[in-house]
């Protein structure tokens, strides 16, 4: 991970952070983490930031995906993510039909990994991952208004009418919505890690706060240990703990920062604790299964 950062940080190609106006950076064929570490630190903002993990992380899942464009994970519905309240169903014809409530990046996406219920007329039905081309027919978008926080980042609902898409080999569920949860969480927080190391390297600020996101970004989990090990999750739930901590030290130094990005920073921020109950879920169950819990 350091040989990474500074190669990243000593290249003149990324010392011009500022020529970056705020279009989304394409993937490349290198790794997702070098994909998430370069395009954050080109990131002027939180969401940026949460755009170049989001992507990084569809990119880990099914590495099949085209690079090239963008892809959404379709999972939550009207009465929640969990699988038994999912709805949308595939039939033997490989023909998806349903609706997917909230999509990040659902009208920019060419490429869906939608998460169905096969119609097996059983009361524990199998969940299937399919993959949908945007301009495959029965497919069709709704934007929905910005969002108090990231409004650079769109989201919208999907509809789905008979759609023809690719079944994922897999379960859906255990290989595909859920670890997709936890690879998020992973290139995620690499992504806002970077985001403050960058803005703290651009705006000198002060040598503990850039030794301290440094430190935190080289102590992730990569590859360390298996994504659905307890250990990980323990590891992966300490870093967020750490990740607090890191955000508390930077916007200490707000007073040396552009007006507008603190503005947007305060915005913003509410992000970070959005998927915490679902981590803390994790969490306790990993605990639980190491016999830690008290």
């Amino acid at each position: 991970m350091y040989s990474k950062l500074s190669t990243l940080f000593d290249s003149p190609v990324y010392r011009d952070f500022l020529e970056f106006e705020g279009d989304f950076l394409p993937l490349s064929e290198s790794s997702t983490l070098e994909n998430t570490l370069k395009s954050s630190a080109r990131s002027t903002s939180i969401g940026l930031a949460f755009a170049a993990g989001y992507r990084s992380a569809l990119q880990a899942l099914l590495p099949s995906l085209d690079v090239g464009q963008w892809a959404a994970f379709c999972v939550s519905e009207e009465k929640g993510n969990h699988p038994r309240n999912i709805a949308t169903q595939l039939n033997e014809q490989h023909e998806l039909s349903g609706h997917k409530s909230f999509v990040t990046f659902a009208d920019k996406a060419a490429q869906y990994i939608v998460i169905a219920k096969m119609q097996e007329g059983s009361e524990h039905p199998i969940l299937k991952a399919v993959l949908v081309d945007a301009k495959t027919e029965g497919v069709s978008t709704q934007l929905m208004p910005d969002l108090p926080m990231i409004p650079e980042i769109p989201h919208g609902q999907l509809h789905l009418d008979g759609a023809k898409g690719k079944v994922l080999i897999g379960d859906g569920y255990l290989e595909y919505s859920k670890r997709f949860r936890t690879l998020e969480d992973l290139h995620v927080l690499c992504g806002f890690c970077t985001l403050i190391l960058s803005v703290s390297y651009r705006h000198d600020l002060s040598t503990q706060l850039i030794e301290r996101a440094l430190q935190l970004l080289s102590s992730l989990p990569w590859g360390d240990l298996p994504e659905e090990s307890a250990w990980y999750h323990l590891q992966l739930s300490s870093q967020f703990q750490l990740f607090r901590a890191l955000v508390d030290a930077f916007e200490a130094e707000f007073e040396h920062l552009p007006n507008d990005f603190v503005k947007n920073w305060l915005r913003d921020k509410t992000l970070f604790g959005i998927a915490n109950k679902a981590r803390q879920v994790r969490y306790q169950k990993a605990l639980n299964a190491l016999n830690l819990s008290k």
